[in-house]
């Protein structure tokens, strides 16, 4: 029997980050949000990372790209007994030590705490027939784990950021690690497969922010002080997409986030590996410059409402005149 992609056909979800949920964490709350969104009709729960956040709660700069957050388990006393633990080691066996090392004591049983219980609520969401989107940053933070443990898959004289556009007349100075593309590709991408791998784990599909960083990088040096003194560097990202698919089995379920000034070879690479693209719907009624004819022309895009840049959905309609309205 052929399994549907995930993706595949079309489908609705509300976007809610973990923390957002009336308590903040993963209890009662989760299951009864994941029953309204079947009542509304609804098929898709879309978060954000559930990586360890930094000192500033981003989960965009988590201190992790393989374990996950487990303060947003309520600690339930159940103990962790020696088999269970053994077996998560086992699982895990290329990331979780070094975690341990970089966390402390206790860092393994809270992550298989945090297995258990989210374990219950993907249960309970397919059930309900909801499925959980989930979001891959491209880059990871300078003070994580993964710089820590792979110093050798990272550049020390350049960081990441965006060039300058119409949001910023300096660009944006992002400062995590560029990834030695060289490097990895002489281990045959071994860590972007295992990444990719984890994610999958823990969702149904993810979302790949800054999908265009696969095709080209802003390399900025260092020693910087805006983003403005970096320059585009081509990313082999055709070879590390091969590699996961040829490794992980191919269509897999990934929505490239491809929003802003996105170049012929941009689309020609996501194209290529069938992955849907982003769209947000304020840009595309406001004729916004780098973003337009998607919403009337094209099928494979996820629609936004807006992003976490834009006024909320009923700000944005309140503020419109009827041309746009009846548009």
């Amino acid at each position: 029997m052929v399994r549907e992609h995930p993706l595949s056909g079309r489908a609705a979800g509300v976007l809610l980050h973990v923390t957002s949920l009336p308590n903040g964490v993963l209890d009662h709350e989760a299951e009864r949000f994941i029953d309204w969104l079947a009542a509304a009709g609804q098929s898709w729960w879309q978060i954000l990372p559930l990586s360890p956040p930094d000192a500033f709660g981003s989960p965009y700069a988590g201190l992790s790209a393989f374990a996950c957050r487990t303060d947003l388990v309520p600690h339930d006393g159940r103990p962790v007994p020696a088999g269970e633990l053994a077996a998560y080691r086992t699982r895990n066996t290329g990331w979780i030590d070094h975690w341990e090392r970089f966390a402390g004591p206790g860092a393994v049983e809270d992550q298989v705490r945090f297995e258990r219980r989210w374990r219950e609520v993907r249960d309970h969401a397919r059930r309900r027939g909801v499925r959980i989107l989930g979001a891959l940053p491209l880059y990871v933070a300078a003070g994580s784990v993964d710089v820590a443990s792979h110093p050798e898959i990272f550049r020390t004289d350049a960081v990441a950021g965006v060039p300058p556009d119409y949001f910023s007349e300096d660009g944006q100075l992002w400062g995590n690690p560029l990834y030695d593309w060289d490097r990895l590709r002489a281990e045959g991408f071994a860590w972007w497969i295992a990444r990719v791998r984890r994610s999958l784990e823990l969702h149904d599909a993810v979302r790949l922010d800054h999908f265009r960083g696969l095709e080209a990088h802003w390399a900025v040096p260092a020693d910087a002080t805006t983003a403005r003194d970096g320059a585009w560097i081509p990313t082999p990202g055709r070879e590390m997409l091969d590699a996961v698919e040829g490794t992980l089995g191919h269509d897999i379920p990934i929505v490239a986030e491809d929003l802003g000034i996105i170049t012929d070879q941009v689309e020609e690479l996501r194209r290529h590996f069938r992955l849907p693209g982003m769209m947000v719907l304020q840009f595309e009624m406001d004729d916004h410059p780098a973003q337009d004819g998607r919403l009337w022309h094209e099928e494979d895009r996820v629609a936004y409402p807006g992003t976490h840049d834009n006024a909320t959905v009923e700000e944005w309609w309140a503020s419109v005149d009827d041309r746009l309205r009846w548009h």
